[in-house]
């Protein structure tokens, strides 16, 4: 039986196709999915730049981080007033890949990131001569500040750089340079004359917070020269409009936290606001004592004012409040949110800071809420996704004008549904249509006509809304088609939605054109939208899929605990007919709502992808979980009961098997698997990979991370998660309850596990996940379970080393395949 499951699951890992007969999809073929990632278009249009991925097989360095931070591949050009022909736009290196930053204003130079050989270097290429210059100052790069080069003329790039002799920045080489950073020092260790130790101090005053290392470089591309402005680590740098001034936010370490709350912990550190004269390298600080919010800095149309969130380093961020600095008087002013509570962000899923503001002449105008009857005192609530655990939604929100010199005024109240994101430098989005503020403050609908949903797809930048443009991309309300606006000129330009997903990649106004990707279930296409309503295809990958037997999916509509509909997803294998009973994953992300397009999208690869077990004869059932946290139970209180509706209603349709039923999922889903395991029985299997056993013990772990890099994680632990109401939060510590931190872990309940699992986990995780599943064997194997666990050395949240993602595909297929496949077929003669 074990031979024979072994042969099932090679025959999975390595089909092949024949002619033209239709072939199951096999984690060989995820190995093989390419990407068409970011784009940008020359200002006048002539020409569009790119990146497609390579296959993940074909990455040259596996100890490379892919996700997250920009897509890496092969820089693409396509001259859009030529043949069209796609052409690279560097010879390929196959040991290195680029990432697109951004076009010089000119559009002569293409900036990009270049990760070789353990090294992210910052270069340029001449679109005129093909001649490029990598620069000798090294670029900084990680997930927490924003540090993206920008041009501070047609010809010099201004970026972060790493101090000389630190390590490799955290995107892409976390992975790589703490292990090689660890190698080294233990052959200091065992060599026996050298010191091998690192110091990690706390301090009952909460130590000082210095400045993180670092230099801001002027790179000039056409001489490949470098200058620099200042020392220290710069993020979010922005150039004025006219180009006299460039403002940074200078890093810190982030201090402590209080020991009675979190104090500042969810802010990615202390930051110092800077303006620079780019013809001088002049600085100037704005106040020393403000610490300035990432990610809320913008400039006014004219350049003559900056705005910011800050507040005092005596107090925290929640107490801030948006300030201007006039650029020619360095006058600093508050405006004052008197009364009311500023939308956070991250109520809709991105980091924590106030949603973006809109000028108005001198002043500025925010999404906010009323404070409570009786609190005047300016606020900026720590929330987290709206929806998700314990986070109901907190109401109507509305846009303010602030003023230094009258109270906050609703602007606007008689409009119905209203949109947190701000569509340019002076437009919103109300009643999906969008709306221009005045220098009065009054609200006129600048395109009357065109219902769009509610935040912009992206801008002419490779990063999407950074910094503000005057061209946005919007889907249409009703038809989903792509609909891009040049907020300057007032004009419009329609992308109809023929067949396929479109996905904006780069506009061009001067050039009439849109490029975007239509996703179709038997691969990609590149299209440029032309003049006219023409269209021309410039690019195609994962042309593989066309002999692929494609899995259908299902919507499964039932009650939800209140009573309301709620809707799961049912993915079948190819040629499933009702009635007959297949074995059938289950796999559960607490708080989440399954998107269920009718095909499945095999094109997205993850290290969990679940389309080859699908392919393989089981059915997958994506539950939808909303809001199963409650105060008395945890943040998977109520998911038992959901995953029983979601059962009971697949089980009506007459394909899945209720005596062959397995949970597999991972990071949050495997969380939810090892919880489901100490409550129910309804399983015969579980595959955990990466989540979360011990809250008490991952409230106190750290990640890869914390030994090496202070500018991304200092030693905090998992507080931030836990005394906040952020994902799985609890609001308090477990010094304020730990039998409660118990109660809801899911090794409490190690005992009444009846169900074989499967376990997976990594060395190199982030976030105190690497240590949990550490943890959950133990509790396991003391109490003489049914258990595999499986470790991969080198890798972060998951594997993605194609040797380690075959493995791990082969052994959830013969662990699936050991308790649920050797049942007869079983019919059923209804539904």
């Amino acid at each position: 039986m074990k031979a024979a499951r072994r042969v099932a699951a090679a025959a999975l890992l390595c089909a092949v196709s024949v002619g033209s007969i239709a072939r199951p999809f096999t984690v060989d073929d995820a190995l093989r999915m390419e990407e068409i990632g970011p784009g940008a278009f020359t200002p006048s249009g002539d020409a569009l730049v790119f990146v497609q991925a390579p296959p993940l097989e074909e990455f040259p360095d596996f100890g490379m981080m892919i996700i997250p931070g920009p897509r890496f591949g092969h820089l693409m050009s396509v001259e859009t007033n030529g043949d069209a022909t796609t052409r690279p736009l560097l010879p390929i290196d196959p040991a290195a890949v680029r990432a697109l930053i951004n076009l010089s204003p000119d559009g002569r130079y293409v900036a990009y990131l270049e990760a070789k050989e353990g090294e992210l270097r910052l270069g340029a290429v001449d679109r005129e001569t093909g001649e490029s210059r990598l620069s000798e100052a090294l670029p900084e790069l990680n997930y927490i500040h924003n540090l993206t080069p920008i041009w501070a003329g047609d010809s010099k790039l201004l970026f972060a750089a790493r101090a000389p002799g630190s390590l490799p920045p955290f995107i892409p080489y976390l992975r790589r340079a703490t292990g090689e950073k660890l190698a080294a020092e233990w052959r200091k260790a065992w060599s026996g004359t050298e010191v091998s130790a690192s110091v990690y101090r706390s301090r009952r005053d909460g130590g000082s917070s210095p400045p993180l290392s670092g230099r801001l470089v002027a790179f000039d591309v056409r001489d490949g020269s470098t200058a620099t402005w200042a020392e220290g680590l710069f993020s979010d740098l922005r150039l004025a409009p006219g180009g006299r001034h460039v403002v940074a936010i200078q890093q810190f370490e982030k201090p402590q936290m209080p020991v009675d709350g979190l104090g500042n912990n969810w802010v990615p550190g202390r930051g110092r606001l800077a303006l620079f004269e780019t013809a001088t390298t002049r600085r100037i600080d704005v106040d020393a004592r403000l610490d300035a919010m990432p990610g809320t800095v913008e400039w006014s149309a004219d350049g003559r004012r900056l705005g910011f969130f800050a507040w005092h380093d005596e107090e925290d961020s929640q107490s801030g409040v948006f300030r201007t600095f006039d650029v020619a008087s360095h006058r600093l002013q508050s405006l004052p949110h008197t009364g009311l509570d500023l939308v956070n962000e991250r109520e809709f899923g991105p980091p924590a800071k106030p949603m973006r503001f809109v000028w108005i002449g001198a002043d500025i105008a925010v999404p906010a809420r009323p404070n409570p009857p009786g609190v005047s005192q300016p606020r900026f609530s720590n929330r987290g996704v709206t929806g998700r655990d314990l986070n109901v939604d907190p109401g109507r929100f509305d846009w303010y004008w602030l003023s230094a010199s009258q109270a906050p005024r609703n602007l606007t109240a008689r409009f119905g549904a209203i949109s947190p994101w701000a569509a340019g430098n002076s437009f919103i989005v109300l009643e999906n249509r969008i709306h221009k503020l005045d220098a009065r403050g009054r609200v006129r609908t600048a395109f009357a006509n065109i219902e769009i949903e509610t935040a912009p797809l992206a801008s002419n930048a490779a990063r999407s809304r950074e910094p503000f443009e005057s061209r946005v991309v919007y889907s249409e309300k009703t038809t989903g088609s792509l609909v891009t606006f040049d907020l300057e000129r007032g004009t419009v330009k329609r992308v109809e939605l023929r067949d396929g997903r479109p996905e904006a990649v780069a506009i061009s106004m001067a050039g009439d054109m849109v490029a975007y990707r239509k996703v179709q279930p038997r691969g990609t296409e590149l299209v440029l939208h032309l003049p006219r309503d023409r269209e021309q295809v410039v690019a195609k990958i994962n042309g593989l899929l066309a002999d692929i037997d494609l899995p259908t999916n299902q919507r499964i509509k039932y009650p939800g605990a209140g009573g309301e509909v709620v809707t799961s997803c049912l993915t079948l294998p190819p040629q499933a007919k009702s009635g007959q009973r297949l074995p059938t994953m289950v796999y559960v992300y607490p708080s989440s709502r399954p998107r269920c397009p009718d095909v499945p999208d095999l094109q997205g690869f993850t290290y969990e992808n679940r389309a080859p077990l699908v392919s393989h004869g089981y059915a997958l059932l994506n539950v939808a979980a909303p809001m199963v946290a409650t105060p008395e139970g945890g943040p998977l209180d109520g998911v038992v009961a959901a995953v029983d509706r979601a059962i009971d209603a697949a089980v009506q349709t007459g394909y899945v098997d209720p005596e062959r039923l397995a949970v597999v999922g991972a990071s949050g889903a495997g969380f939810t698997g090892v919880w489901l395991a100490g409550h129910s029985t309804r399983f015969k299997a579980i595959v955990s990979i990466n989540g979360i056993a011990n809250i008490q013990s991952h409230y106190f772990g750290i990640g890869v991370a914390d030994l090496f890099y202070p500018a991304v994680s200092s030693w905090q632990g998992g507080a931030t998660r836990y005394e906040s109401l952020d994902q799985f939060g609890l609001g308090f510590s477990p010094w304020d309850d730990p039998a409660y931190y118990w109660k809801i872990s899911p090794i409490a309940y190690a005992r009444q596990v009846q169900t074989p699992i499967l376990l997976v986990s990594t060395d190199m995780d982030v976030g105190g996940f690497s240590q949990q599943y550490d943890d959950m064997f133990v509790a396991l194997k003391r109490q003489r379970k049914e258990v595999d666990y499986v470790k991969y050395w080198g890798e972060g949240h998951g594997p993605m080393s194609p040797a380690n993602v075959r493995d791990l595909t082969r052994r959830t297929l013969e662990w699936l395949d050991k308790y649920l496949s050797p049942a007869p077929e079983r019919r059923v003669t209804s539904g």
